[in-house]
């Protein structure tokens, strides 16, 4: 066959360089290509463990305080069995609701704040049953509270505080 006047053969000439590059540019696309899966995948990845984390460090704070509850409840409970009132049986019952709610409640992401406040209304009421004054004790609800969602408690913390640094171990003010 007879050659163009301006095309030299051999391994580098026009007709194996169109093959090399179009492969060249097959292999970088799909290295590129890659590069962007890995990316992607690597990100969300790295999203999945950080929500992992934190809930692993929401549960590790609900176990916290599960037992700070429970403590504080039984020492609640203990003196009134040891002052021999009538109320050590109530206490008991409010005790175990709470724990109930606690338990299968409290593990949701969110819960009824009208839940949340009953939750809280029944804790203040086991304390008030060790309470000599409980004049002093007040809790004012305002607003709607219906169709509005909390994370789960959030608020006790506060309320827990209160009585113990509100009232010394008598349960006086």
């Amino acid at each position: 066959m007879p050659r163009p006047p301006n095309m030299r053969g051999g391994p580098f000439g026009i007709r194996h360089a169109i093959p090399i590059v179009f492969s060249l540019s097959i292999f970088l696309l799909g290295g590129i290509f890659s590069l962007v899966v890995d990316f992607y995948k690597r990100d969300r990845e790295s999203k999945e463990l950080e929500n992992e984390q934190k809930e692993i460090k929401l549960q590790f704070l609900r176990n916290q305080l599960n037992p700070h509850f429970l403590f504080n409840s039984l020492n609640s409970i203990y003196s009134l069995v040891r002052s021999k009132s009538d109320n050590a049986p109530e206490a008991v019952i409010t005790l175990s609701e709470l724990m109930r709610y606690m338990l299968y409640e409290a593990g949701d992401e969110q819960v009824p704040l009208e839940k949340e406040m009953n939750y809280i209304q029944n804790y203040i009421a086991l304390q008030r049953l060790r309470l000599k004054n409980t004049e002093a004790v007040k809790l004012n609800i305002k607003g709607e509270t219906r169709h509005l969602k909390i994370y789960p408690l959030l608020l006790i913390s506060f309320i827990e505080n209160a009585f113990k640094y509100g009232t010394d171990y008598k349960g006086k003010r």
